[in-house]
């Protein structure tokens, strides 16, 4: 049961990589938030709403970016959507992109461009039009509309009801079927663990087949490749979120300090990363010192996962700095530092580095803001007993 909720929750988070780009800092922008978010009245700009239930009932001129269990848009949207959530349903249209993902999802609308999809299960319903390519990641891929575009990504099942003008290139870990008057017009390239016999004459273009080579079995083939970034960004957002709520002075002391003292950090989080594990292994060597070892072991992988969301606050705070700084605003600027370290990691060669170089210089804020913590009230008392 645990397995099949994280396979609903898990890709929640793909649409978020890239979930603070469109102009967040209008100070014009309309934020709701309760458990029930209803939104009857047209709004002139971008809208922001986090709820259990989201319905928005009245067209959007700007963007939408939303989160929530139960989402609903009935009118039309002028800018993106950018939606999380357990349930998401679109049956107004899109004037731009659409980057949503959670559990059961439905898109049953004109889309002008691109979109951007993860889920559980994805259904592009019979009023569906998209206009622009369709990226998926999902257990089960249905289509009932028409997608003008291309469509490319990773997913269990799919069915084709609809029509797909352009080529579809998929790796596809059980089945693809045609339904009814289902039509590619353009060509099918796919990856699959063995030739799914599909019939040629639902093809307008070439049918091409290439066999998925992994020592993985499927199951985690597909978990990987859709699901591994987002359960990383959901899960830091999380432990994210706590630290902003429980250390409201000392967060804002360490990404003050990685501004301002960037080499220093950086020189004291490497003299740590390699001082650490080292006292852990000597301290195993007598049977007295394994529980300070598993204590100090313990204690540096806590510093480095709580670093990792402090050096997506730090970037965050960086690039979105709001006119008015809200427990919202904050959330959003975390979530735009996880999404840029997430695109950071894809970058060839260079990523990895960028990231260790991040997280080690945050590693070593925390350091100095404590050390700095603990000098402070010792000069305090020195003075005072002068």
């Amino acid at each position: 049961m645990k397995r099949k909720i994280l396979a609903i929750i898990l890709p929640l988070l793909t649409l978020f990589i890239i979930l603070t780009l469109p102009s967040p800092c209008h100070a014009s922008a309309l934020f709701e938030s309760n458990e029930v978010v209803s939104i009857t009245s047209k709004v002139f700009d971008d809208l922001y709403t986090i709820g259990q239930d989201v319905n928005i009932q009245a067209i959007i001129s700007g963007d939408l970016i939303t989160a929530g269990n139960f989402i609903n848009i009935n009118k039309n949207i002028l800018g993106d959507v950018i939606a999380v959530g357990g349930n998401i349903t679109i049956d107004g249209n899109v004037s731009d992109d659409v980057r949503i993902a959670g559990g059961n999802l439905k898109i049953n609308g004109r889309v002008q461009d691109d979109l951007i999809v993860a889920g559980r299960r994805v259904t592009i319903g019979p009023k569906a039009d998209i206009f622009g390519d369709v990226h998926v990641g999902a257990v089960e891929l249905i289509i009932q509309g028409r997608v003008r575009g291309k469509i490319m990504g990773n997913v269990g099942l799919i069915k084709i009801e609809g029509r797909v003008d352009k080529d579809v290139e998929v790796t596809i870990d059980q089945e693809l079927e045609f339904i009814g008057e289902g039509f590619i017009r353009g060509n099918l390239n796919y990856s699959a663990w063995k030739p799914l016999g599909i019939p040629k004459e639902r093809i307008g273009g070439e049918l091409i087949y290439s066999k998925i080579v992994t020592k993985e079995n499927s199951q985690k083939h597909m978990r990987d490749k859709a699901q591994g970034t987002i359960f990383t960004i959901f899960a830091f957002l999380i432990l994210g979120a706590v630290i902003i709520k429980l250390t409201p002075k000392y967060h804002e002391n360490v990404i003050n300090s990685c501004r301002k003292y960037f080499w220093k950090n950086l020189l004291a989080g490497i003299i740590w990363l390699i001082l650490a594990p080292a006292i852990g292994v000597l301290l195993c060597i007598t049977i007295i010192g394994i529980p300070l070892a598993i204590v100090v072991f313990a204690l540096y992988a806590i510093i480095i996962v709580v670093a990792y969301s402090l050096s997506a606050l730090w970037i965050g705070t960086g690039i979105y700095k709001p006119k008015r700084l809200t427990p919202w605003t904050k959330f959003g600027q975390l979530l735009l530092g996880l999404a840029i370290i997430s695109l950071i990691w894809w970058i060839p060669m260079a990523g990895w580095l960028i990231v260790f170089v991040l997280l080690t210089s945050s590693i070593g804020a925390m350091i100095n803001v404590v050390r700095g913590g603990k000098m402070v009230k010792k000069t305090r008392k020195r003075k005072t007993h002068g």
